[in-house]
């Protein structure tokens, strides 16, 4: 009875609106979706001490206004309500895997929830800035990876090559969102909020610079140095559209160059 009257619930409400603002009305939803799925993911990633239970808690309440809201909104892309059954049971493995311990288990489930919805997204030709971050975190940690643990003396050849072929990608996905057409009102950014994501989009921009010189250079000890400072201030940037703070900076102290 409660999934009928969901569905003529939601089949009136479209019914009302344009298909723009019916969109936007989702889009608004999933971003308020986000402020709480952000901490959790936080939370859950490694270097990370706080407990994520009450964030976990809270994205689950909001999962399931959501899910109450959306699952009978009609897309074009039969998988909508299949994606939505996954989600769902994902997140409560990410809850049950967090309360059991194991936080590695939990973050791998939100990572897969992440990648549902943009796959989500991608599929129904819905447009989201977040998504725009999450294809730059992909080659941004990869690079970062690369030089994870890593000297002046032990950076390989191979490695510093890898950095110089992932680097082009890198900047592809990120200029990609520097141009987009990023609207306060959507994502609920008073001027104060606004100001801090364009500083934030000028750091990680500035982290790309000193990059992209490092490795002209190819002095090894500046590209661990440069690719380490990519990391930091995109999580900043991330982290400005959940509800949980932004982390303290990290200072990342130069190695000697090796003889």
């Amino acid at each position: 009875m409660k999934n009928i009257l969901g569905w003529l619930t939601m089949v009136l409400l479209v019914a009302c609106m344009s298909p723009e603002r019916a969109e936007r009305n989702l889009v608004k939803a999933m971003l308020a979706l986000d402020r709480t799925f952000i901490p959790a993911w936080t939370l859950t990633g490694p270097e990370n001490e706080d407990d994520p239970a009450p964030a976990m808690q809270t994205l689950l309440k909001e999962w399931a206004f959501f899910k109450a809201r959306f699952y009978y909104y009609e897309r074009q892309d039969t998988s909508w309500q299949a994606a939505f059954d996954r989600i769902d049971a994902v997140l409560h493995q990410a809850e049950e895997s967090d309360a059991g311990g194991n936080r590695t288990a939990a973050h791998a489930a939100l990572e897969e929830v992440r990648s549902t919805f943009v796959a989500l997204r991608d599929s129904n030709g819905i447009e989201y800035f977040l998504d725009g971050l999450i294809a730059f975190q992909g080659p941004m940690e990869t690079i970062v990876n690369l030089v994870r643990g890593r000297t002046a003396r032990n950076l390989t050849s191979s490695q510093v090559n890898a950095i110089r072929g992932l680097f082009p990608e890198a900047r592809a996905q990120w200029n990609s969102v520097r141009s987009w057409p990023f609207d306060p009102s959507l994502h609920n950014f008073d001027e104060e909020q606004g100001a801090r994501l364009r500083e934030q989009i000028a750091l990680e921009n500035n982290a790309l610079d000193i990059l992209e010189q490092a490795l002209g250079s190819g002095s090894r000890n500046s590209i661990i140095v440069a690719a380490q400072g990519i990391e930091p201030e995109f999580h900043q940037l991330y982290r400005l559209f959940g509800d949980s703070p932004p982390p303290a900076r990290v200072d990342v102290t130069p190695q000697e160059e090796s003889p």
